[in-house]
């Protein structure tokens, strides 16, 4: 780890104001442990989740506070956006307001992140007053059901639920569901017509007269609706049966029912962080020294990037080992939010500046460690790394990482750091994966190893199906 690398270490992100965290405490305790009450209540909640009277109670109280901490964020965001939203301050209470809801939505999807990958589409959540999110909050408050505990999340109060205005969940119909929310004369006009559009032949000439009479930008909105319509209709298909198409991807997609069991380092991670509060920093390291985590706190606050670095080089870590301040994940759509990795204190702590935490992938290591498990490895050439194939490659110095085994290969990517870094999944784990993948390849999946995962989040060991 060179000099150079040391200055381009991630600096922390501005902390917050210590005033907004009753806020964050707040609404994560609606959020988060709304049905906490109900499993005290029982000695074993998994057996007890089998009683239909206990799991209608159950989905109650978690879905009831579900809805509370939404009408508390979109109050807040709405509050900010009308003062400017011009600060890096309220910039950043947004983003942990909308954070707290990617718990929500990643509880609603049992944090299987193959779903989480449909329902981003790499944009960035639109201002609330500059949209139609009246109408979407309205039909929010109306979908929400008290008493079969069924629920709407508001898409645009999320970071990475892009499909739909309304992503649904109904614990008596099961499964999720999408909704497009429409206002205005215009949409009326288009709904209007498309549920009166008789059967071909005479579809065609009913289309023709529509767009006489509206004219062309009617028409224009017309296919936005429909592309809207087919989105939501494969996404639907792919969550419900695994197969369907896949719209950013080009091509019809499978997901394997392949299984493999996912560990999580999250609990050390948590106990690392417990830890430097008895001298001010503490130090672990994952799976063969391949993942080191530093947590720094009081007088060690302000050196800890530098303590952290200084640790990592004496450890022979080559140019380009991935590092990042655990606080960074926060900005990261699809990273696992920190509320629902840590208990709130520890996030807390991280959010308001009273402790930072760096984590980093020792490269030379992982490959050491992947070989021994008779993963070839090997380094592309720079002019491969420019190939299509290669877009969501890490990459160092031009060049990315290669695992194989046989003729088969797979590209180490950027989402399968992110599950390092940002989900708590440990190296072991992340190579569980590879060579499941590799045993997989032929699917639409087999050149990167950021779309297949099925998974389950949990501190210690949990089931990840994937291909």
């Amino acid at each position: 780890m060179s000099e150079d690398d040391i200055r381009k270490l991630p600096k922390p992100p501005p902390y917050l104001d210590h005033a907004f965290e009753p806020v964050v405490r707040a609404i994560y305790e609606d959020g988060y442990r709304g049905a906490i009450p109900i499993i005290e209540k029982t000695d074993n909640p998994k057996a007890a989740l089998e009683d239909p009277d206990f799991r209608s109670r159950f989905y109650r109280a978690a879905h009831g506070g579900f809805a509370r901490a939404q009408e508390e964020v979109a109050k807040r965001i709405l509050a900010l956006e009308s003062n400017g939203l011009n600060t890096t301050q309220t910039k950043r209470e947004a983003l942990v307001l909308r954070s707290l809801m990617d718990g929500v939505a990643w509880q609603m999807i049992s944090g299987q992140l193959y779903i989480a990958r449909r329902l981003f589409r790499g944009g960035r959540p639109p201002r609330l007053s500059q949209s139609n999110f009246e109408s979407v909050q309205a039909a929010a408050i109306e979908t929400f059901d008290e008493e079969t505990a069924r629920f709407a999340l508001i898409s645009d109060l999320t970071t990475f639920v892009q499909l739909g205005d309304l992503l649904i969940i109904d614990p008596l119909k099961g499964g999720l569901s999408f909704v497009e929310v429409k206002s205005g004369s215009k949409n009326l006009k288009i709904m209007e017509f498309l549920h009166s559009l008789p059967d071909e032949p005479c579809g065609y000439k009913a289309f023709l007269e529509f767009q006489h009479n509206e004219g062309a930008k009617t028409v224009e909105q017309l296919d936005r609706v429909l592309r809207q319509a087919k989105r939501l209709s494969d996404a639907q298909e792919l969550l419900a049966t695994g197969e369907g198409f896949d719209e950013s991807l080009g091509a019809t997609v499978h997901i394997p029912e392949a299984s493999v069991d996912i560990a999580h380092y999250n609990h050390r991670l948590s106990a690392a962080i417990d830890k430097s509060q008895e001298r001010g920093w503490a130090i672990d390291v994952i799976d063969d020294d391949c993942l080191f985590i530093g947590a720094y706190r009081d007088i060690m606050l302000g050196a800890g990037l530098h303590m952290f670095a200084g640790w990592f080089q004496s450890c022979e870590a080559p140019k380009g080992s991935p590092v990042h301040g655990l606080l960074s994940c926060i900005g990261s759509p699809l990273a696992l939010p920190l509320f629902s990795r840590l208990p709130i204190d520890q996030v807390c702590d991280l959010l308001f500046g009273r402790c930072i935490v760096v984590v980093g992938l020792h490269l030379d290591n992982f490959v050491k460690f992947a070989e021994k498990r008779g993963i070839s490895t090997r380094w592309s050439s720079r002019r491969d790394a420019e190939k299509p194939q290669f877009r969501h490659a890490y990459k160092v110095d031009h060049r990315a990482l290669i695992f194989s085994r046989g003729e088969i290969e797979l590209i180490l990517s950027d989402g399968l750091l992110m599950r390092m870094m940002c989900h708590g999944v440990t190296p072991s784990s992340a190579l569980d994966l590879i060579e499941s993948q590799l045993k997989n390849a032929g699917t639409v999946f087999a050149q990167s190893s950021t779309s297949s995962e099925k998974n389950i989040p949990g501190p210690a060991a949990d089931k990840d199906l994937g291909g």
